[in-house]
């Protein structure tokens, strides 16, 4: 059983979907927001699982005879139940229960799924940074065709502590709705200072507190690279006078397509983020690894720092 997430995300903190019904027999895809659990979160710690049904304990490789193991409500989607998540190229089978989920269901009506990510007790912040990783809004078949394609790379590979990338799985990936961005170093939120909707307002670092300056749509140019737009003021982060420069500052602007206002997430192992900017090829930065909150953020050369990292939290 699920117990508890590492941090809350995307609004109810497990996953939403559009409702369907418990019993569902022809395939059906829905836009559903997919969260995973792992050994040293699910409750007791290990791979326990409430509903057996293919299993005695989580697990599966994602093929459609061997489904991965998944939890929710078990009045939102009856044990047994396969799904399909196509980020993923996995199938997943309903064999678990989740406190969150119930909560949701009972409390709201929202619906969500848990993908079990595997780890042992000694994968640590790895798992628990991978699960993050993983979460987004995506496309779920429920009741899917027994001949999807699939890639049974693990979520999490308990040896080497590596994260699933979805695009390098062949899943796609891809980014949907809004999302904190918060840096690894400071643990603190690439935040619009003062929530000013006007050009060349700084891009700082602050406590992220659910304001919509804090939030960010991703979205696709093209070549992997993507504009990131704050919800509240609907400018773009951007590298100040398009500046190719180690410690030119990052503000927000309008959208040009000038190459200094577009970003390449790059997924790293940890299953955290690099941006890397098109025009200069630097990336964004928390200048010397500052926890100060107000420190605005700049670009400088990827040297693999926390500094460099960043959490992508789905609200």
């Amino acid at each position: 059983m699920r117990k508890h997430l590492k941090k809350l995300i995307a609004g109810s903190s497990i996953c939403a979907a559009v409702m369907v019904a418990a019993a569902v027999h022809a395939s059906t895809t829905y836009t559903m927001y997919c969260t995973s659990y792992g050994w040293l979160d699910n409750s007791p710690p290990g791979n326990a699982i409430a509903y057996p049904q293919i299993h005695s304990g989580a697990g599966g490789t994602g093929t459609y005879s061997d489904p991965v193991t998944f939890a929710t409500d078990a009045s939102e989607l009856a044990p047994g139940t396969r799904v399909y998540v196509a980020y993923l190229k996995k199938y997943f089978i309903m064999e678990d229960d989740c406190a969150e989920c119930d909560t949701d269901w009972s409390s709201s009506g929202k619906r969500h799924i848990d993908l079990w990510a595997g780890g042992n007790n000694n994968s640590g912040t790895a798992l628990l940074n991978c699960e993050d990783s993983l979460t987004r809004s995506a496309s779920v078949i429920v009741s899917p065709a027994n001949n999807l394609t699939v890639d049974t790379t693990p979520l999490f590979n308990s040896s080497t502590k590596q994260c699933y990338i979805p695009s390098s799985g062949g899943g796609g990936g891809g980014f949907s709705g809004n999302y904190e961005i918060e840096c690894v170093a400071s643990s603190l939120s690439v935040n619009v200072k003062g929530a000013y909707k006007t050009n060349n307002t700084p891009i700082i670092q602050w406590p992220f507190a659910d304001g919509a300056n804090a939030l960010w749509n991703l979205v696709a140019t093209d070549s992997g690279y993507y504009k990131i737009i704050n919800v509240n003021s609907g400018l773009a982060l951007v590298v100040k006078g398009a500046s190719k420069s180690n410690g030119a500052l990052i503000i927000q602007y309008t959208y040009n397509a000038s190459g200094n206002d577009e970003w390449k997430p790059q997924q790293n192992s940890d299953g955290t983020y690099t941006f890397v900017n098109r025009l200069s090829g630097l990336v964004l930065d928390d200048p010397g690894s500052s926890t100060t909150q107000g420190t605005q953020f700049d670009q400088w050369g990827s040297n693999g720092g926390s500094n460099q990292k960043f959490y992508l939290i789905s609200q």
